[in-house]
C-alpha cells in the first residue's frame, strides 16, 4: 500500500510537469507568431515629422459678411521634403487625421472655433495632390491588393489652415490684436495609434490675432452757396452758412471716435481762413472762416480739430460746421462768380 501512494504522487507529479510544459509551449508559440507592424523602414530618409506656420495678424473689414466657404486667411507650411515610409503594415492598420487643442467643430463646414466668437478655422493636408479635411479616420489597404505592404508619407506632403469670418459682427476689445489661437501644437497625423504622442506628421502654428478695420460711410463733396453777394450784406460780421457733415461706421469693437480737420492750398498767412477766387481772379478781396460746432474757429492747415468719442457701431458722428464769408482787403471784388476749396480729411480711433 505504501508503494501505491507513492507511485500515485509520483504519477501526480508527472503530470503537473507535463501541462507546465505544455502551457510554456503555447506562450513560446503566440510569442513566436507576434511580428512588427508599420515600422519606419531604416532605409528611410525621416521619420516622424513637425511642420511650422509662423504668428500671423489678420486684418478683416467689419462690413464682412459671413462666408464659411471663402477663407478672410490662409497659410501653408512648407512641404515635408522626404519619404516618410512604413513598412509591413497589414490591410485593415487604421490611420487617420485628428486636431489638437480645438473644439466646437460644425460638421457640415468642417470649421472648428476659435477664442474669437466668430473666427473659424478649418485644417487641411495635403498629400502632394490632394486635400484632405479634420478630422478623419480610415483603414489601410495595400495598392497591390496584398495583405501587407509599405505606408508612405509622401515628401510632397503639406498643412494648410483656412480661417473664416463664422458671424457677420464680432465682438473685439483689443485693437491691437485679439488673439484667436495661440501658439502650439493644433494638429497632427497618426498611424496604428491614434496618439499626439505618437505623431508621424504634426503642425504646430504661432500665436495668430485678429484686427478689424470700421467700414464707414460719409457725406460727400458739397458746396456752400453764399447766394448773390453785394458790398451791403458782406460786412465785417460775415455772411454764415451751415457746412454739415458726417461720417458713420461699422465696428467690430462696439464703439469708434472720429476726428476732422481742415486743409486748403490757398490759407491765408495766418492759417485762419481760405483765400477765395473772384472773377477778376482776385484771391485777397474775401476769404471763408471755418467754425465748429462749439463756435471755435479751425485752422485751415490741419492743425486744429475737433472730437466726437465713443460712438456707437452704425451711429453716425455729426459735424455742425459753419462757413462765413468775410472781406479781407480794402477793394471790393469783381463782380461775378466766386470759388475756394478746401479738404476735410476725418480720422478714426
Amino acid at each position: 500500500p505504501t508503494d501505491m501512494v507513492s507511485q500515485l504522487e509520483n504519477d501526480k507529479e508527472y503530470t503537473d510537469m507535463h501541462k507546465t510544459i505544455i502551457m510554456m509551449a503555447v506562450l513560446y508559440s503566440l510569442a513566436a507568431n507576434v511580428q512588427a507592424e508599420c515600422d519606419l523602414d531604416p532605409a528611410s530618409p525621416g521619420g516622424p515629422w513637425i511642420a511650422n506656420i509662423p504668428a500671423a495678424l489678420i486684418t478683416i473689414d467689419a462690413s464682412l459678411p459671413a462666408d464659411t466657404v471663402n477663407p478672410i486667411a490662409q497659410f501653408d507650411s512648407p512641404v515635408q521634403g522626404y519619404n516618410q515610409e512604413y513598412i509591413d503594415c497589414h490591410k485593415g492598420t487604421p490611420y487617420g487625421k485628428s486636431a489638437y487643442g480645438l473644439s466646437g467643430q460644425d460638421s457640415s463646414t468642417r470649421i472648428y472655433k476659435t477664442n474669437i466668437d466668430g473666427i473659424g478655422i478649418k485644417l487641411l493636408w495635403n498629400n502632394g495632390g490632394a486635400f484632405g479635411q479634420y478630422p478623419s479616420n480610415q483603414t489601410y489597404t495595400p495598392s497591390d491588393g496584398a495583405n501587407v505592404g509599405r505606408f508612405i508619407y509622401p515628401s510632397a506632403s503639406f498643412f494648410r489652415v483656412q480661417f473664416f469670418k463664422t458671424a457677420d459682427s464680432l465682438m473685439l476689445t483689443n485693437p491691437d490684436g485679439e488673439q484667436a489661437l495661440p501658439a502650439g501644437e493644433i494638429a497632427y497625423n497618426w498611424l496604428v495609434n491614434n496618439s499626439p504622442a505618437q505623431y508621424t506628421q504634426q503642425l504646430n502654428i504661432g500665436r495668430i490675432t485678429v484686427i478689424s478695420t470700421p467700414s464707414c460711410i460719409y457725406t460727400p463733396s458739397q458746396t456752400v452757396d453764399f447766394g448773390t453777394v453785394t458790398s451791403n450784406t458782406l460786412t465785417t460780421e460775415g455772411i454764415q452758412r451751415p457746412l454739415p457733415f458726417e461720417i458713420n461706421c461699422r465696428t467690430d469693437y462696439g464703439y469708434y471716435s472720429a476726428s476732422a480737420t481742415l486743409t486748403t492750398s490757398t490759407p491765408s498767412s495766418d492759417n485762419s481762413y481760405i483765400k477765395v477766387m473772384d472773377a477778376g481772379g482776385h484771391d485777397d478781396r474775401m476769404g471763408i472762416k471755418i467754425r465748429n460746432a462749439q463756435g471755435q474757429e479751425m485752422k485751415v492747415d490741419g492743425s486744429s480739430s475737433e472730437n466726437i468719442s465713443n460712438k456707437a457701431s452704425m451711429i453716425p458722428a455729426q459735424f455742425n460746421w459753419t462757413a462765413i464769408l468775410i472781406p479781407t482787403g480794402s477793394s471790393h471784388p469783381t463782380d461775378g462768380d466766386f470759388t475756394a476749396r478746401a479738404e476735410i480729411i476725418l480720422q478714426l480711433r
